[in-house]
């Protein structure tokens, strides 16, 4: 059961950009989406971050309007918008991963003193994700992001209880300490079970979490999946990472966020038809879900579909549509795709033959750790010098 206590605990810590108490910020009710729509068109940056939220755990989710919205938030300063966004682009949701833009945008909500903000970028300069490594301002904002968790917590946020008790039991911003992890993970628990029972999603996913913690997994899973056919999109996206436990298999959760935009669900979704884990091996679909996640920027799924060009898998053999796919992946700087075309500049297949350009592009591969194209490059090297 460890292994499976990791996984679940590695793949929520990818998904927990957590969602904000937006309620405390807006104490009426909010207005319908057509009023939203309106505002936001205006340029009030409220109601472009609200329907923002709409899109994205609303009834009609579109996560690339969601995102779209965030932002438009987001370059006004809305600090909610800034951490949602970030979330975006760490996540995949609605448009393309990319660290950097996660780093920048969580960076500037952390400036704002946003709690969440400050402990993912402390964790963000820890693990050096789309910043360099800095041991000395992880801890900056890991302190000051343990600090706010306190006295939320301490006032009966669970969110927040259950952020301290992390704290407390990575030794983040403040000494770890055992004992109080497990009082806050505790906390947290009862609070968010009596909102979850209620058919709060958000609190089922909270629960959910707090239950891996405590190794209790087979209903860690339950809240999840019950927040999950909610739609509440976090917990999909974690659902679909998870072992076949309840209602729907891993390629059926794949499917609800690969339909919604999920780039990782995508190309995953395309990948599992290519190979046939857990769904029937079906070439034409896996080329399909490929070429969205493609067409939305995700370098690895671009270099994937190349190779489908050239062997026409699932797609009419184009070796030019290969090519064009392979580049947009270097451009990139995907290792695999670097690999790929270097081996097209060296045969000469649907570019014209540089062994120049082959080598230069093994080198890049090289570079960031690629084996193969480093015995390529040296293969090249050596038959130059011969």
């Amino acid at each position: 059961m460890k292994n499976l206590r990791n996984i679940l605990l590695s793949t929520l810590m990818t998904t927990l950009m957590a969602s904000v108490a937006v309620a405390a910020d807006s104490p009426n009710a909010k207005p319908d989406v057509e009023t939203l729509k309106t505002s936001a068109e205006k340029g009030d940056a409220d109601a472009q971050f609200d329907l923002g939220l709409d899109y994205f755990n609303g009834k009609d989710k579109d996560l690339a309007k969601a995102v779209e919205w965030f932002a438009k938030a987001a370059e006004q300063g809305h600090v909610h918008a800034q951490f949602y966004l970030s979330d975006c682009y760490s996540e995949g949701y609605g448009t393309p991963k990319d660290i950097n833009k996660a780093f920048e945008w969580v960076l500037k909500a952390a400036q704002q003193g946003h709690a969440m903000a400050q402990y993912f970028a402390g964790y963000c300069y820890e693990e050096g994700k789309g910043v360099t490594r800095s041991a000395a301002k992880a801890r900056e904002w890991q302190k000051k992001a343990a600090e706010q968790f306190q006295k939320s917590a301490e006032q009966g946020d669970a969110e927040a209880q259950y952020f301290l008790a992390r704290c407390y039991d990575e030794g983040k911003g403040m000494p770890r300490n055992a004992a109080k992890a497990r009082e806050w993970f505790q906390k947290a628990a009862e609070q968010s079970r009596k909102a979850a029972e209620q058919g709060n999603a958000e609190a089922q996913y909270y629960l959910g979490n707090c239950l891996v913690v405590s190794r209790d997994f087979t209903e860690a899973i339950e809240w999840l999946e019950k927040s999950a056919e909610q739609g509440y999109v976090r917990a999909q996206g974690t659902r679909s990472k998870l072992p076949l436990v309840g209602n729907k298999t891993r390629a059926e959760w794949l499917e609800i966020m690969a339909s919604r935009g999920h780039v990782d669900a995508q190309l995953a979704l395309g990948v599992n038809y290519y190979t046939g884990d857990g769904v029937k091996k079906d070439d034409a679909k896996a080329a399909v879900w490929i070429t969205r996640a493609a067409e939305m920027g995700e370098a690895r799924a671009q270099n994937i579909l190349a190779t489908l060009y050239f062997r026409g898998i699932g797609v009419e053999k184009d070796v030019d549509k290969a090519v064009e796919w392979v580049q947009k992946a270097v451009e990139q700087g995907d290792a695999e795709a670097q690999l790929n075309l270097g081996s097209c500049y060296e045969n000469g297949t649907g570019v014209e033959k540089n062994i120049d350009k082959a080598i230069a592009l093994y080198a890049l591969a090289a570079e960031q750790g690629h084996q193969i194209a480093r015995k390529e490059m040296k293969r090249l090297q050596q038959k130059q010098n011969e």
